[in-house]
């Protein structure tokens, strides 16, 4: 039943009552933040305390504690009113402005119904028996259990009544609250429930935020660091009441935090669990998790039988064995398939890294992700993860065991494998010689990170040689050097990988003069030869491994040949000085190939940026070059002066990769309208004579034979009448899947300019805009037909 109704029918019945205790109704209500939803006059037969040994079974707290559970019964026989609100149940003895009951739904500890006329009510501080009549009865009850199961619907099930008649007591339990628009599955109506409750105001921010930007941009990830940001920090009590509300929410499905904070949010945050069954990603990252965390996480997950979790990020929290022992334990006793786990960070021992791999076993149909880094892998635990790899269930694409010290020589096969880190592991020479041998074993794998460990030279040639898919090569920060790059030209010379893509070689290099200049001229050459496919580098500058002056002519060669081929540059950090926008402004004038560039912290000045936004003038595909904040803040301190003039230099260059980024999506637009622009007729027509009673069937019958036919079978379709032509699908060749959903508005004879699945919603707009211009088109003619013929 809709909850307008009920406030309608109990705001009449207020308006029958005296004035003096419609105010004490009011005054109550408004004291909470609450607003009536049922109101019954009704006569109080007996009030007092409850009995201690009827309380709740969970620990009393203080605020239990400052109730007073001595006053004995006492027998009235007095007509009083009894109220329902949103979230609390109250009680007001008539013509005496003396509340009776004023309690929330969580103190309720038991609802009794001994007699059909009869039922006593419970609460940790008060207990009334009222006296109505029997249809009174079940409607009281049966709004109450209403309004707390719209609230807590995972708690309803254990809402503590009982009723002396078992179809009376199913009848209640069929009351049922729909709230108008709620946003977010009504999180902040609940949210402002648990703040009554725990005593404290409700942030208005928090409830904005959720019911203007959570529930119109359809978010569904709860992340407390963005709800942290305001000017008054909030305390552990309002994380308490955020949390409590997700144990009984469905909207998030996302539940993210990262950052040092205290173990008391960290509780709170942990027993959104106990109830919860819709969050499928939980991020707590950098928390500083204790021994003590671990165990109730270990509690919570296991007692919960409808834990929804997939993606589970706990990076960042180191933890002893006993912690990760809780922690398999947790893995082993889910029910759902474990899809995403990184554990990067958390240094567990090779005892708890053994145990935490076994716990996995009962997840590899699902598993696909796996974060290990900085876990230690002795050779029992590598044999685990070997095993797993090995299983022909086994799904597994991504895997970082970076920073650790894996043995490869008990790793049978890694066939699901498509990302493979290994960034700063430490081997010895036999170790990487296993590696290369499991490379062969890894047929499907596309992406490769080799940073700060690997050594190049005959092994790297084996492993390439091997990954006939590799698409992504990683290897920054290994010191290559001269004769490491001058290695690495002449492996990937000699190899001439099919499918190599991309390249990174981040921080590798130190300039030194005219020997490294020509290295890096042949690897310009390399880039830009017929049989290399690399379309996208990575050559970054960092702490004493920097390219400087020489990264000049390597531009000049890699990006103003002929057959130049790059598609991606990334060059920032290398102090390459103000040369480097001059290069780079000649450079792009040619090229015809680079559509993103990033050159920022190369300390370029005014005169630079400038040359390159001339060269930039005569360039149509460069869609990305974001702006180079490092050397913004460099000029602005060194030439205060020319502020305004280097802004304007700036915008310029903006303005143009702006206008490069629109005639790509044009251009792009422009095609996808060609190979549609045959069926839009046909849907316009369609749509647009359907919603325009004076048009006969002739006349649509006309519109339908005037369009060519594109096939034989649509020829043969053409002699069709109106009543049988139907949308026939052509447009899955343009569109979604879902798209076929389209057909639909036959049935109706109407489109309601709404597109089904996900489109884009610029076209939609353009289409329904040209539809209804060819609908006025067709009805002036079609009238103006009418009247000659008349």
């Amino acid at each position: 039943m809709s909850i307008s109704y009920w406030k309608r029918l109990a705001n009449s019945r207020l308006e029958n009552i005296m004035l003096a205790d419609r105010k004490a109704i009011l005054a109550m209500m408004e004291k909470h933040n609450d607003e009536i939803l049922y109101l019954q006059e009704v006569v109080i037969v007996t009030t007092g305390s409850p009995p201690s040994r009827e309380r709740s079974n969970s620990s009393v707290t203080q605020r239990e504690r400052s109730y007073s559970t001595n006053s004995p019964p006492k027998n009235l026989s007095k007509r009083a009113l009894i109220a329902i609100g949103r979230h609390r149940v109250y009680c007001l003895s008539i013509g005496l402005k003396k509340p009776l009951m004023d309690d929330h739904f969580l103190d309720i500890i038991k609802i009794h119904g001994p007699l059909p006329n009869q039922v006593t009510i419970s609460t940790r501080r008060n207990e009334i028996m009222i006296e109505t009549t029997p249809a009174d009865c079940i409607d009281m009850v049966g709004k109450l259990f209403g309004a707390f199961d719209r609230l807590y619907p995972e708690q309803s099930a254990s809402f503590p009544f009982s009723y002396y008649d078992q179809n009376r007591l199913e009848v209640i339990k069929g009351y049922t609250v729909v709230y108008d628009e709620v946003a977010c599955d009504g999180y902040t109506e609940a949210y402002k429930s648990y703040c009554d409750y725990l005593s404290i105001t409700p942030c208005q921010d928090i409830c904005w935020d959720i019911e203007n930007l959570y529930n119109y941009n359809d978010v569904r990830r709860f992340d407390l660091n963005d709800l942290a940001l305001r000017t008054e920090k909030l305390s552990t009590m309002d994380y308490k009441a955020m949390m409590m509300t997700l144990q009984n929410n469905e909207w998030f499905t996302e539940l993210s935090q990262d950052g040092k904070i205290d173990k008391e949010i960290v509780d709170s945050i942990v027993s959104v669990f106990s109830f919860n069954k819709t969050l499928t990603s939980f991020n707590l990252k950098n928390s500083g998790l204790t021994r003590d965390t671990w165990s109730d996480i270990r509690n919570i997950w296991t007692s919960n039988e409808h834990l929804a979790l997939k993606k589970i990020d706990f990076s960042g929290n180191p933890m002893d064995e006993k912690s990760a022992g809780a922690l398999a334990n947790c893995f082993t006793g889910m029910n759902t398939g474990l899809e995403i786990l990184n554990l990067n960070g958390c240094q567990v021992s090779t005892v708890g890294s053994r145990l935490i791999l076994t716990s996995l076993g009962n997840h590899l149909p699902t598993l696909k992700s796996l974060s290990i880094s900085t876990c230690r892998l002795d050779r029992d635990a590598s044999l685990v993860l070997g095993t797993m790899l090995a299983d022909p269930e086994c799904i597994l694409k991504y895997l970082d065991i970076s920073d650790t010290s894996p043995d490869f020589s008990v790793f049978p096969s890694g066939k699901s494998l498509r990302k493979l880190v290994l960034a700063g592991i430490k081997m010895e020479h036999r170790s990487w010689v296993d590696f290369a041998e499991f490379s062969k074993k890894m047929p499907n794998l596309k992406h490769l990170d080799l940073s700060r460990s690997f050594p190049v030279g005959t092994i790297l040639s084996t492993v390439l040689a091997n990954l006939n898919r590799l698409v992504f090569l990683d290897l920054s920060e290994n010191s290559l050097g001269d004769l490491g790059l001058k290695k690495l030209i002449s492996i990937l010379r000699e190899i001439q990988h099919p499918s190599l893509r991309k390249l990174a070689l981040n921080r590798n290099f130190e300039s030194k003069g005219e020997q490294f200049r020509m290295v890096l001229t042949d690897l310009a050459n390399l880039i830009n030869s017929e049989d290399c496919k690399i379309e996208k580098l990575w050559m970054q500058g960092g702490h004493k491994k920097r390219i400087r002056r020489n990264l000049i002519s390597f531009i000049i060669d890699l990006l103003m040949m002929r057959n130049a081929r790059l598609k991606y540059l990334d060059i920032s950090g290398n102090k390459a000085g103000n040369l480097l926008g001059t290069a780079l402004g000649k450079a792009i004038q040619t090229n015809s190939s680079l559509k993103s560039l990033l050159w920022d912290g190369n300390k370029v000045k005014i005169s630079g940026f400038t040359q390159f936004r001339n060269g930039l003038a005569l360039n149509s595909t460069l869609t990305f070059c974001p702006e180079n904040s490092v050397d913004i803040s460099f000029n602005l301190k060194h030439d205060p002066k020319e502020k305004q003039k280097f802004f304007l230099v700036l915008q310029e260059i903006q303005k143009k990769v702006h206008k490069n980024y629109k005639i790509q999506m044009k251009s792009q637009d422009q095609v996808e309208k060609e190979d549609f622009q045959v069926e839009t007729p046909i849907l316009a027509r369609v749509s647009t004579t359907s919603n325009f009673k004076d048009i006969d069937t002739v006349t649509a019958q006309r519109i339908f034979d005037e369009i060519p036919p594109d096939s034989p079978e649509d020829s043969q379709s053409s002699s069709r009448t109106i009543s049988e032509k139907k949308f026939d699908g052509k447009f899955e060749r343009n569109f979604p899947e879902k798209f076929q959903e389209f057909g639909k508005f036959q049935k109706s004879g109407k489109f309601d300019g709404k597109f089904p699945g996900t489109f884009f919603a610029k076209k939609q707009k353009k289409f329904v805009r040209d539809a209804t211009h060819r609908a006025h088109v067709i009805q002036h003619w079609t009238d103006r037909s009418e009247r000659f013929s008349s």
